[in-house]
């Protein structure tokens, strides 16, 4: 159910036609006055300025029993849903109001059908009601909700004009779901692969040793039994727990490679005609990170997310399809900001064998945080949705169709 709210603080304008028109009658009165019957002419006069009034302060009070409210069928939508608004307003007091010129508002991640304007007749038996479908045609928040609302009086001669800045109803936002896309060609996951698959290596006795490319290989032990080498016998645990033991290679674990999703988006850099393109862009990264981890699950290697949401860091570990499925209803709600501040997560990250940035906001402080960062462990890679305009080494791009190309 929507909370209905009281509109105030409204403006007051003359509409000009309708008082010119108004003014003719009133002129034509007098002159009927003078030259015919004065009687009925002062009679007419003076109902006519009388009528104004009376209209005037019957609508000022009925106006001040207004309430609106926005009731919204979901507030969380996949890609090329719909949702429906309804905006239901109401009168309180017992004069009707004869009718509202509505205004909605509705940001160009959803689509409507039919247009933002309507005219309602309100009275306290009968609620005025719009109900409107969108479709959901980007990801991100979108806000929806009215332009303004304008009272026209009982003679047409003025409105009363509420705006959005008056908060007359206030805006209810729905969240869009970023699509789960498939890359077909990915080759940084082939990069991750040739990474991290593991090295042979020989020991003393020319057996195969498998390490990781970070770490040095490890050992677990077994008590000694007759045929062991004796150059695998570890003499110092061996004389603690006075038995023989012998070392077994074990092998290692390589470290979950990780995913930084930028902080800072493009769309401020862009003018207002480009402004559609940048979100776009923006979109291409979200759903990038999205279809690498797709393509990771797939693949059975574990992720870790670094993205920053609700004033903080947050990380995700990614281990399976419902861990994919987690980060994507809360990057619905993710937000690029225009910053000029921290935009790398701090912690021991840098120390995982490997990164990537998604970023469409390539510039010189996010590389200089990655220079930083990568003194700390392996290099950082960087993923854009096109071509930037500063180059850094270990470039990749992601396109239209989600393939991951190097550079």
């Amino acid at each position: 159910m929507s909370i209905m709210n009281k509109i105030t603080n409204g403006k007051m304008a003359i509409c000009k036609g309708p008082l010119a028109v108004y003014l003719l009658i009133v002129a034509s009165s007098i002159w009927f006055l003078i030259s015919y019957d004065r009687q009925f002419g002062f009679a007419f006069i003076t109902a006519l300025v009388l009528m104004p009034i009376a209209s005037f302060l019957a609508t000022f009070f009925a106006v001040s029993k207004i309430q609106a409210g926005i009731d919204l069928s979901s507030s969380m939508l996949n890609k090329g849903e719909d949702v429906r608004m309804t905006l239901t307003v109401k009168s309180g007091g017992w004069l009707p109001i004869p009718f509202l010129n509505v205004k909605l508002d509705n940001e160009w991640r959803l689509s409507e059908d039919g247009g933002l304007q309507y005219l309602l007749s309100v009275s306290s038996t009968r609620p005025g009601i719009i109900k409107k479908n969108y479709k959901a045609e980007t990801w991100g928040t979108a806000s929806l909700g009215v332009s303004s609302i304008a009272v026209y009086d009982y003679l047409g001669l003025f409105k009363i004009t509420y705006t959005s800045r008056d908060c007359i109803v206030p805006a209810s936002s729905v969240s869009i779901r970023p699509s789960l896309r498939e890359s077909l060609k990915n080759d940084y996951l082939a990069y991750l692969c040739n990474k991290m698959m593991c090295e042979e290596e020989r020991d003393e006795d020319g057996q195969s040793v498998k390490q990781s490319f970070i770490t040095q290989p490890g050992y677990e032990h077994r008590p000694y039994v007759p045929g062991d080498p004796l150059k695998r016998i570890n003499w110092k645990l061996s004389a603690r727990l006075d038995k023989y033991m012998v070392r077994e290679y074990e092998y290692l674990t390589h470290p979950a490679p990780v995913i930084i999703l930028d902080r800072c988006g493009i769309r401020h850099k862009m003018q207002h005609e480009w402004q559609r393109k940048a979100v776009l862009l923006e979109e291409r990264v979200v759903e990038a990170v999205l279809a690498m981890l797709g393509s990771m699950v797939r693949q059975e290697m574990v992720c870790k997310v670094y993205f920053f949401l609700e004033g903080a860091w947050q990380m995700l570990t990614i281990e399976n399809i419902d861990h994919v499925e987690v980060l994507r209803q809360k990057l619905s709600k993710y937000v690029f900001e225009n910053i000029d501040g921290q935009r790398m997560p701090d912690g021991d990250f840098a120390r995982s064998g490997a990164i990537a940035m998604f970023t469409g906001a390539l510039d010189d402080a996010l590389i200089g945080e990655m220079s930083g960062a990568a003194g700390g462990g392996s290099p950082i890679n960087v993923i854009c949705p096109e071509m930037p305009e500063q180059i850094t080494g270990n470039l990749w791009l992601v396109n239209e169709s989600y393939d991951f190309i190097t550079m």
